[in-house]
């Protein structure tokens, strides 16, 4: 049930949210623009992602 919430919440993060980290991925220049640091949720999305595959690896063992 809560893989199936998170799903849901990316899903609609990636594709709903006009300045999403898909857009983030795909114009780095414009969301530069926009006043974003590119950077800082770069790296925000990079520590989100070692969260996740941490916690799926305990669920492993």
């Amino acid at each position: 049930m809560g893989a199936l919430v998170v799903i849901v919440l990316l899903r609609f993060i990636l594709y709903k949210i006009s300045i999403g980290i898909r857009a983030l991925g795909e114009h780095t220049k414009v969301i530069d623009t926009l006043g974003i640091n590119v950077y800082e949720v770069r790296f925000v999305c990079v520590v989100l992602s070692g969260v996740l595959a941490w916690q799926h690896s305990i669920l492993l063992i």
